[in-house]
């Protein structure tokens, strides 16, 4: 990804936190783990530009507990992992629901 808006991320918690709540997921634990650069900061933070036309969210997977609280995580109709929402700071923003 050469977009300058992009910088390096540390996945690692979301990587440990799929292995301990879908460990049957594999797939899912790789695709979290490429997902070294990304655009954001909380609640969302993206690893694939929301606006490309690649954007086509397939399905979400939630993370409960994790050390940055409950997260959702999409999953585009490719396979890569397109962002992830930090859904504790929606509850405490009052955007939620």
């Amino acid at each position: 990804m050469s977009d300058d808006r992009f910088a390096p991320y540390d996945p690692a918690w979301l990587v440990d936190a799929a292995k301990n709540q879908h460990p049957a997921e594999t797939w899912l634990h790789a695709a979290l783990a490429t997902c070294t650069r990304a655009i954001g900061d909380e609640p969302i933070i993206y690893f694939v530009d929301p606006q490309s036309p690649d954007w086509h969210v397939a399905r979400d997977f939630r993370l409960n507990d994790t050390p940055r609280g409950d997260v959702e995580i999409d999953v585009l109709k490719d396979g890569r992992i397109g962002g992830v929402e930090f859904l504790k700071a929606e509850w405490r923003s009052g955007s939620f629901g």
